[in-house]
Parts: structure tokens; C-alpha cells; sequence
């Protein structure tokens, strides 16, 4: 197991002690620590045994860790142009690591990828900002707001050219500050040479 393959994926987390779900990205997986970013940081208390299920490439990775504290924290720009905070949480490793064929597909950050998104609503083209990406599918930030169920040709600017596909709101709703549209996108490709351009980004990511 090369614990790279794993940063900027997607954990599904759970609190022990009163069985609290949420989510979150993986920063890094070292021997000993499992280092986590959150969307919506919870209440967390030195000590907090938290099981975590990482999804990564075609493996999932089973994981007890202990909250040892913040270990980086810095202030950027989001996608909705809002100032946050952005914390990096350190669990210490104290349960063997146990990896299992994977069921779902995996989602990682899109920040490393370099993507920029267009899609065309209403005859008018907008640009939204690609937050999360799955090789099915994708996570934006924008606005307009598009009806759940549709229908939409979307293009990505990737380093390996321009990427067209149709996509279906899966969900559209306002991000917790109003501030965008949160949505997700199913993909649907015709086109053979902008699907390999797609795969090729999980590609790079598992090499």
C-alpha cells in the first residue's frame, strides 16, 4: 500500500465514543498518523477516538486514529470567495490498518488537477469551481443554480486539453454561508477522447 495514493481522497468518519458521523479529505497518512481537512470542522476533544474508512482507488483503507490536536492551520480564499479557515487535524494511529476491496467510487480533491468548469444554462455559459472529482462524476461551487435532474453540456480545461460531456444534477443546494450552489454532477461521455482525458487524471493520481 503506497499511503500517496491516498492524500486528497475522500474519509467517511466516526466518533467512538457516541457514533458521530462526517466526512472529511486526507491531507497525508504517515506509519503512525492520519492527517484530516474538514468541510464543516465537528467538535473534537484530545483524545477522540475516530474510525475512519478512506476511499481511494479501487481499495479502501480501514483505520482507528486518536485526535492529537491541529497540526497546521492557514487562512485562504474559498471557492465562494469567502475567508476560511483552513485546519489540518492529526490523528495518532492506534489500530492496525485493514484494506478492502473497494465498493464505491472514489472522490479526491480537485485542487492538484487544475480544472477549470463550464457549463451552458439557459444559453448562457457560466464558470464554476470544481471542488471534488470521482471518475463518474464531480463536485462544483457557482452560481447559477441548476434544477435538480437536468440535463447539462459541461467542458473541463484540463493539461491534457478540453474535456466535453453531458451531466445530470444529482443535487443543487446553497452552501452553508448562502454565499453559492453546491452541487453534484453525474457524467455522461459520447466522446471517447474526453473520457481517456477524464480516466487520465485518476491515472497520474495512482502513479
Amino acid at each position: 500500500m503506497n499511503p500517496n495514493n491516498f492524500s486528497g481522497t475522500r474519509a467517511r468518519c466516526q466518533r467512538i465514543r457516541d457514533v458521530l458521523r462526517f466526512n472529511g479529505w486526507v491531507h497525508e497518512i504517515t506509519d503512525s498518523a492520519i492527517f484530516i481537512r474538514f468541510e464543516e470542522t465537528p467538535e473534537l476533544a484530545i483524545g477522540d477516538q475516530i474510525a475512519f474508512e478512506v476511499f481511494g482507488d479501487r481499495m479502501n483503507l480501514l483505520v482507528i486514529g486518536k485526535f492529537a490536536g491541529v497540526s497546521h492551520s492557514c487562512k485562504r480564499i474559498s471557492v465562494t470567495g469567502t475567508i476560511v479557515s483552513d485546519q489540518t487535524f492529526q490523528f495518532e494511529l492506534v489500530s492496525s490498518v485493514r484494506i478492502l476491496r473497494g465498493k464505491e467510487n472514489y472522490r479526491q480533491l480537485a485542487e492538484q488537477l487544475s480544472l477549470i468548469c463550464r457549463i451552458v444554462v439557459d444559453e448562457e455559459e457560466h464558470e464554476y469551481a470544481v471542488v471534488d472529482v470521482s471518475p463518474e462524476g464531480v463536485g462544483l461551487v457557482g452560481w447559477p443554480e441548476i434544477a435538480r435532474d437536468s440535463v447539462v453540456p459541461i467542458e473541463f480545461d484540463s493539461a491534457s486539453g478540453v474535456i466535453k460531456c453531458k451531466a445530470e444534477v444529482r443535487y443543487c443546494r446553497l452552501t452553508k454561508d448562502k454565499a453559492a450552489y453546491r452541487l453534484g454532477l453525474r457524467l455522461e461521455f459520447d466522446d471517447r477522447i474526453s473520457r481517456g482525458r477524464w480516466i487520465q487524471l485518476f491515472s497520474e493520481k495512482a502513479a
